[in-house]
């Protein structure tokens, strides 16, 4: 009986192998563009407080999508803090040389959004709900890859 529940584990493994190796590519692939969140050159006196990624799915299919969160602490004029995010689009799309920035802003000046028009990259700046000197950045990515990633489906 012990040697089957071990050969039936065993078996298991090998045949879910496949989608535990995407998962863990979906991961990184988060984890990556967290990284990149993180990696803005900030103004002065701006820190990141805390910062995660996650992989998920917003629509229909099985479509693995990417965001990476971040809360930062800025006491200086937004605009100063969008300059700095808008650079991190420019440069991915010097990169892959392709799409135009589109920047949006809504009835706060405060709330702020850019997405890459003909490519998959969309950056959200939103102040704290009592307006004080926090803002959630969040940074997506659509690249509507096909995967097993059960996070995905």
């Amino acid at each position: 009986m012990r040697k089957l529940v071990i050969f039936l584990g065993v078996l298991l493994a090998l045949l879910t192998s496949p989608v535990w190796i995407f998962t863990a590519w979906n991961s990184l692939t988060a984890i990556f563009l967290e990284h990149d969140l993180r990696g803005v050159a900030l103004p002065s006196h701006a820190k990141i407080l805390s910062s995660t990624s996650r992989v998920y799915n917003s629509g229909n299919g099985d479509r693995c999508d990417y965001e990476a969160l971040a809360i930062v602490e800025f006491y200086g004029a937004v605009a100063a803090l969008q300059s700095a995010y808008t650079g991190l689009l420019e440069d991915e799309i010097l990169s892959s040389n392709q799409g135009d920035l589109f920047v949006s802003q809504s009835n706060s000046a405060a709330s702020w959004g850019a997405k890459i028009v003909g490519g998959f990259t969309e950056l959200y700046i939103q102040p704290n709900a009592d307006h004080s000197s926090r803002y959630l950045i969040s940074l997506r990515r659509y690249p509507r890859s096909v995967s097993p990633d059960f996070r995905c489906w």
